[in-house]
């Protein structure tokens, strides 16, 4: 009887020793978790799009549509830091989307939803558009956050999409009939972001509502002051920095520029607006080189003179440039916010540009 209860008391001792030990090592495990930041410029941090990461320390600046950030990660937790104007980013982890992150002015810690551990990838997307100011991001922080290298070579199909308000995806979210505001607007889904997610290519986009290739929208006058390809050249489109074209040479251009032109009176005369697209082709081939293919685009929301005057361009240019009619595509369910096309109608637009570009590049 002794032997027998001295066993239950040892046994109890140890299990409580057990116990006491586990809470320990708990304990432990949680006063010695650390909170980790990385950085903007850390190397395991990848950016599509043009991103100034020289002129803030530690920061990356960009203002385009579709800039993306992405990353692979492990961590019980992570939230990237961001500052500057309002903008609107899609969020995604292991490629889906978990929320829309709308930025302050001041800087701010933005908790990203991760529903288990492990290994997970994030993609942050531009949505909102350079007119609304420029992005600040901090980088990414949380408890014993570890970022891991790119694992896959970038995409080696590169395109590059240039416009105005379509190419930006201005009001695609909304239902018509609306009035355009920055949640209205989501890139991601406009059809430029559609081309490159159909092709496997990394994606550039520079766009900006209300430009024109000579005349910007309701202008008095047949041409502007700063229509669209005075931006163009620039990192951000609302500073003077001048982008490095080394950076990022693109198989294909895509250019949809001329709704803006000719949507208002007066409108430009067919010789203003063609020169301005061959100085504005061979500004880029400056840039490029000679074997870049061009996709001129016509539509959905222009037809002629303006479509006449465009496949008049792409005449007149070689076998490099080609010719996309996207005129009358659309239908009243294909609207968005002020009678601009919805994801529906984008996505209309993207399945006339697929086969055109597929076959110039023979991407199949």
């Amino acid at each position: 009887g002794i032997n027998a209860e001295y066993g239950i008391l040892f046994y109890r001792v140890n299990m409580k020793a057990y116990l006491l030990c586990f809470q320990l090592l708990i304990l432990f495990g949680l006063c010695f978790s650390k909170v980790v930041f990385h950085p903007a410029v850390s190397a395991s941090i990848v950016y599509s799009g043009r991103v100034d990461l020289t002129s803030v320390p530690n920061f990356a600046k960009f203002d385009w549509s579709g800039i993306e950030i992405s990353t692979t990660f492990s961590g019980s937790n992570v939230s990237a830091i961001f500052q500057g104007s309002e903008n609107y980013y899609n969020v995604f982890v292991d490629g889906v989307q978990v929320s829309v992150l709308v930025t302050k002015s001041s800087e701010t810690k933005y908790n990203i939803p991760v529903s288990s551990g492990g290994t997970h990838t994030l993609l942050i997307t531009k949505r909102t558009e350079a007119f609304f100011g420029a992005s600040l991001f901090g980088g990414l922080v949380g408890e014993d956050l570890i970022l891991y290298p790119p694992s896959k070579p970038s995409a080696s199909r590169k395109i590059e999409f240039i416009g105005d308000s379509i190419t930006c995806g201005y009001g695609d979210e909304g239902k018509f009939p609306c009035s355009f505001s920055a949640p209205t607007e989501n890139n991601y889904k406009a059809y430029g972001s559609l081309v490159a997610q159909h092709f496997g290519a990394e994606l550039y986009l520079e766009c900006w509502s209300g430009k024109g290739l000579v005349r910007n929208y309701g202008d008095k006058n047949i041409t502007s002051v700063d229509p669209f390809p005075i931006y163009y050249p620039k990192t951000l489109a609302t500073s003077d920095e001048a982008w490095d074209f080394s950076r990022f040479i693109p198989d294909a251009v895509v250019i949809n520029l001329g709704t803006n032109d000719y949507s208002t009176a007066p409108q430009p005369p067919q010789s203003v607006y063609e020169n301005g697209y061959f100085e504005f082709l061979s500004f880029i081939r400056s840039k490029y080189g000679n074997t870049v293919h061009f996709f001129l685009v016509c539509g959905p929301m222009i037809g002629n003179p303006c479509c006449e005057y465009v496949k008049d361009v792409v005449s007149k240019q070689g076998p490099y440039v080609h010719y996309i009619d996207m005129q009358g595509i659309l239908n009243q369910s294909d609207l968005g916010c002020d009678y601009h096309p919805n994801v529906e109608g984008h996505q209309k637009m993207a399945n006339v540009a697929i086969p055109v570009i597929q076959s110039a590049m023979n991407w199949n």
